[in-house]
């Protein structure tokens, strides 16, 4: 999905704009987060 697509739909509060965050950047988040902690326990996000 487009980014400004994902944005609109947080413009609508649509729950959908989270998971289409995740799929599409929950993998680049995940690789900082865990960059960052050096621990992949406290690098998960809980999604």
């Amino acid at each position: 999905m487009e980014d400004s697509k994902i944005i609109d739909l947080y413009w609508l509060r649509d729950q959908e704009a989270i998971s289409q965050t995740d799929l599409k950047y929950g993998r680049l988040c995940r690789s900082i987060s865990l960059n960052i902690v050096s621990d992949s326990r406290d690098s998960e996000t809980g999604f």
